[in-house]
């Protein structure tokens, strides 16, 4: 079967530090296309028993330490994006869906922030996390573009908590706890256009509905990673149907807005 590569993707993982997903092939060569996927997998499980009766294929590797270095992680991030973007404008925006069960531990005072949390305020919130370095590499991540629109991050959370478990796509940042609401407002928002391509998922979205998801079910996980990857084009198939200029996150100058 022939793979021809309309993608290209990039796997990190990030604890104490960054690694490739993809034990068999190099950070240093992300962006890599879907072809070569076919020949980076780990075949597990090769003897043939009855309770193994076929080898299992592996392609990303779990790995799980007490850190969680998301602020390097979304710095290499930007490195890619940046490296890839002026050599594809007319290509779809990227996406990024980050999964994480943890909080940015290599943000500077992010335990004191926690900590303040339940004292403050909304607002006093919001200025205290648009004022983490996270925070700021998020927006200029999201305020990148090609010619057919922003890029998009979204963001899966699972953790212990059984605070808004299920919560899935919010357009509301009130009762989360502070990891959970830092990663809301890293999220962006998502784009009306993708509102009918949601439904097919089971997702009821609500205008200023955020790519955000809180300790879901396994399928509404698995459908995180599908919609969540998906990009609609217009009928002559030139364009992605991408077109959100009231977004928050777009740019404030004076060009065409899109994201």
């Amino acid at each position: 079967m022939k793979i021809t590569d309309r993608v290209e993707v990039a796997v990190i993982g990030y604890n104490s530090d960054l690694n490739s997903a993809l034990p068999k092939v190099s950070m240093n060569n992300f962006p890599i296309g879907a072809s070569i996927l076919k020949s980076s997998y780990i075949k597990k499980n090769e003897h043939t028993d009855e309770t193994y009766n076929f080898p299992r294929y592996e392609w990303v590797e779990s790995i799980s330490k007490n850190t969680t270095s998301m602020v390097l992680a979304f710095q290499k991030t930007q490195e890619i994006i940046d490296n890839w973007i002026p050599n594809h404008q007319q290509s779809s925006p990227p996406i990024i869906l980050n999964v994480t069960d943890g909080m940015p531990t290599d943000e500077p005072d992010f335990n004191d922030y926690e900590k303040e949390f339940g004292g403050r305020n909304r607002l006093e919130n919001l200025l205290t996390v648009k004022g983490m370095k996270i925070y700021q590499i998020a927006e200029q991540i999201k305020n990148s573009k090609t010619n057919y629109g922003n890029t998009l991050m979204a963001n899966a959370h699972i953790t212990t908590s059984s605070v808004n478990t299920g919560l899935k796509f919010p357009n509301d940042d009130s009762a989360l706890d502070f990891s959970s609401f830092l990663l809301y407002h890293l999220s962006s928002e998502i784009p009306s256009e993708l509102f009918a391509n949601a439904r097919e998922f089971g997702f009821n979205l609500q205008p200023g509905a955020r790519f955000f998801l809180h300790n879901s079910v396994v399928d509404d996980f698995m459908n995180f990673f599908e919609f969540g990857s998906t990009m609609y084009f217009t009928d002559d198939n030139s364009k992605p149907a991408l077109d959100n200029s009231d977004n928050e996150n777009s740019s404030d100058e004076d060009e065409e807005k899109e994201t």
